[in-house]
């Protein structure tokens, strides 16, 4: 038997599809079926060169099927749908698709170590396209369980309206805050998050040389008790230092994007901070800037079991409704042609928004819907 990879050559900008012969499991592995794996930003940004990452199959967003288990697995069992989740706490420099190969290929082997980890988490049949969120999503929801202020009654800014910027809003209007805005640079993913009813109309602010002046009139100068940064790339920084002026003395800042760079968080009269290390180790900080106002921030990566399955549960119980984030989907053999169009609509600065979810194996009800 065999089955279908897409590999990324070491080096190269560029994806293959390739046939690989079907892996032997051994007596502490597991061989799952690769349903569904969504094409997130961070797999075009590691296939572009743009992160020194080289793990031979992109893709860290999946649905899976069990196949086989070796004879001392425990846990799951041949016919378990699951989502695997990429991220190893122990080890934030760890993760699938990122460091080790990813999930696509319509076939993948692990070792039952991510099921002691927690890393493999059960889903209810039957397979769905809108599950590979559950992996940003439970990223999101983890870095807002660490507000300590009430998110009820707040005003509330998110930067980014990429997929995880909107996962954000979502889940923060859980909780009715006061005011949700939503700013990005490109008016096509707002447009998106406008279209699929993320936000409203009054929600959205495009981030130009005037958003000061808007924020300000907005909140009556009052300005913003929480502000989640959410991009992509290494602007998370600059952004920052912008828009930190339009937050209340002790709001709370969370920078969950945008900082994948070295640059650090220049705080007027509060010195740098070092965004990477504050997000890796999870911590909140508070700095008094020059003007004497009290901010703190936080940061984290990734999230664990217990968020992946809060996630699933918000999802299930339609808490937080997040098949309208799926764009289209795709068959695994029209990767390669897609990651092209997308570098195409990056360079045109056309971005697009919402997920593409390829499909991997058709044989299990995955289908391409659109």
């Amino acid at each position: 038997m065999h089955y279908l990879a897409v590999r990324k050559p070491v080096g190269s900008a560029t994806l293959v599809v390739e046939t690989r012969p079907w892996p032997a499991c051994g007596p502490h592995q597991v061989v799952a079926r690769i349903v569904y794996a969504g094409v997130c930003t961070t797999d075009l940004q590691i296939l572009w060169g743009e992160r020194p990452l080289e793990p031979e199959i992109l893709g860290h967003e999946c649905v899976a099927r069990v196949t086989e288990c070796g004879a001392y697995v425990q846990g799951v069992v041949p016919g378990d749908l699951v989502a695997i989740n990429p991220n190893n706490l122990e080890d934030c420099s760890h993760k699938i698709g990122h460091t080790e190969p990813g999930f696509f290929q319509q076939v993948y082997r692990f070792d039952d170590i991510l099921i002691q980890r927690g890393q493999v988490v059960h889903l209810p049949p039957p397979a769905r396209t809108e599950w590979v969120l559950l992996e940003p999503l439970a990223c999101v929801l983890r870095a807002q369980a660490m507000f300590t202020g009430p998110i009820r009654g707040r005003r509330i800014l998110v930067v980014g309206a990429g997929v995880t910027g909107l996962l954000h809003v979502l889940a923060a209007k859980r909780h009715a805050p006061d005011e949700i805005v939503l700013a990005n640079r490109s008016v096509s993913r707002l447009r998106f998050a406008l279209e699929r009813g993320v936000v409203n109309a009054s929600q959205v602010e495009v981030v130009d040389e005037t958003l000061g002046d808007r924020l300000q009139e907005r909140t009556t100068g009052r300005g913003f008790d929480q502000l989640i940064i959410a991009l992509a790339g290494s602007a998370g920084p600059r952004v920052t230092e912008q828009l930190l002026p339009y937050a209340v003395d002790g709001a709370e800042v969370c920078l969950f994007g945008g900082f994948s760079g070295v640059e650090p968080l220049a705080l007027a009269g509060a010195g740098d901070l070092d965004c990477q290390a504050l997000r890796n180790a999870a911590e909140r900080v508070e700095r008094r800037l020059a003007d004497g106002r009290l901010l703190v921030f936080f940061g984290s990566r990734g999230s664990g079991r217990k968020h992946y399955e809060l996630a699933r549960d918000l999802v299930l119980s339609s808490r937080i409704s997040v098949r309208p984030l799926i764009r289209a989907s795709i068959a695994l053999p029209q990767l390669p042609a897609l990651v092209d169009e997308l570098r195409h609509q990056e360079l045109g600065d056309q971005q697009t928004g919402g997920r593409v979810v390829v499909v991997c194996d058709q044989s299990d009800g995955g289908c391409v819907d659109t």
